[in-house]
């Protein structure tokens, strides 16, 4: 429940982790 806060971050690649 803790990992569904603040996970939209974007990789150097350009691809985006959710």
């Amino acid at each position: 429940e803790a990992y569904a806060e603040n996970t939209a971050v974007m990789t150097p690649e350009g691809e985006q982790i959710v």
